[in-house]
């Protein structure tokens, strides 16, 4: 039987791990199928539908919905017909409400996203990754250049405005110049929302099962610096880490799980935070299918308090003192003053009586300030 604290009901925040895609990328370290029969697809619709219903009641209007993979763009037409027709019927879905869905170029068509937009989805984040073929093949992404172009014109043609686009950088073997290729040929379609990530090569994926090392640090931290600086002359607010976005257009659904907000989660090797305890379902489909108990993440109160600071921090604004101790941890900055303190003599972070937020220096070396504050 699952169980979840209800404490923080209703939820109005929900991530829909849809994880299957036509062949697995060489860097992603996330529960996914590649390949799937129909049956399998036809049984993982089945029982994501029945969990939906069954969450239903914990949920109030809804303020953003996720839909991640995976790749949700490669489901059918029915398959996306059939999941809008339940979110739908089991959920409050105001115009208001964030609405995400990430596409792959291979598999974004003019049907689908009818039926997409039909069914409230009003936001896409398209994985572009870089635009030179070498070194998509070096990372194994799947997909030709012309296919990102190609969905990037689709958008454009069907007046969509609301999207995201997601790069690269760091690649071994990769230049600054073609860094800076890859941002500017980004900045001429217009996105609202850029997020550019350093490649990391985790254990368990094809890149590390091939040796493949990352790239060398100090490029690495000047390729983020070239992001600031080409985005930001752009009109783009950096407001996260890795984030970018035109005034207005930042993600409601990462920003509020950033700043610890309750979340609920569907669907195999979903995440979720009840306001307490981090959860996830089994990262196994079939036990997914057999309704197996969620895997827990349970931890002391001051550990959570501490982990949500460190992901509020990574947000350019940092944290408010008066809502983080209200909401949380009353007594954080006295109990971690010490090193707070530190961090800003080392021109890290800016602590001061209202607020703490890290500096550019502190953002480009976020992994770091996190482990002093651990």
């Amino acid at each position: 039987m699952r169980h979840f604290h209800t404490d923080f009901a209703p939820f109005d925040t929900l991530y829909i791990h849809m994880p299957f895609c036509s062949v697995r990328c060489d860097y992603c370290a996330f529960y996914t199928i590649a390949g799937a029969s129909e049956k399998v697809k036809a049984d993982y619709m089945v029982g994501l539908l029945e969990e939906i219903e069954s969450i239903a009641k914990y949920t109030s209007d809804m303020r953003s919905i996720f839909l991640g993979g995976g790749t949700p763009s490669n489901f059918t037409e029915n398959e996306l017909t059939s999941l809008m027709n339940c979110l739908h019927k089991h959920l409050r879905i105001p115009k208001t409400c964030e609405f995400t869905l990430e596409a792959n170029p291979q598999t974004i068509t003019k049907e689908k996203l009818n039926i997409l937009k039909s069914g409230g989805v009003n936001r896409y984040s398209l994985g572009v990754q870089t635009f030179h073929e070498h070194l998509r093949q070096k990372i194994g992404r799947i997909g030709k250049v012309d296919w990102v172009e190609r969905s990037l014109a689709f958008f454009e043609e069907n007046k969509l405005k609301n999207f995201n686009c997601d790069l690269i950088f760091a690649i071994p073997g990769q230049t600054m110049e073609e860094w800076q290729y890859d941002l500017e040929r980004i900045i001429s379609y217009a996105p609202k929302h850029i997020s550019c990530y350093s490649l990391m090569i985790e254990e368990g994926t094809p890149l590390y099962k091939s040796g493949m090392q990352e790239g060398d640090p100090e490029l690495s931290a000047n390729m983020w610096l070239k992001a600031v600086e080409l985005l930001e002359k752009q009109g783009y607010k950096h407001y996260e880490v890795s984030n970018f976005a035109k005034p207005g257009y930042e993600c409601i659904h990462n920003r509020d799980i950033w700043y610890g907000h309750p979340f609920l989660g569907v669907g195999p090797a979903a995440h979720f935070f009840d306001g307490i305890n981090r959860l996830a379902n089994p990262a196994d489909i079939q036990k997914w299918l057999q309704k197996a108990p969620y895997e827990i993440d349970e931890i002391s109160k001051n550990a959570r308090y501490k982990e949500i600071f460190m992901s509020g921090l990574r947000v350019k604004e940092g944290w408010d003192w008066g809502q983080f101790h209200k909401k949380f941890d009353p007594t954080f900055k006295e109990r971690h003053l010490k090193v707070l303190n530190q961090l800003q003599a080392d021109g890290l972070l800016k602590n001061t009586n209202e607020s703490i937020f890290l500096t550019q220096e502190g953002m480009l070396m976020s992994n770091y300030v996190f482990r002093e504050i651990l």
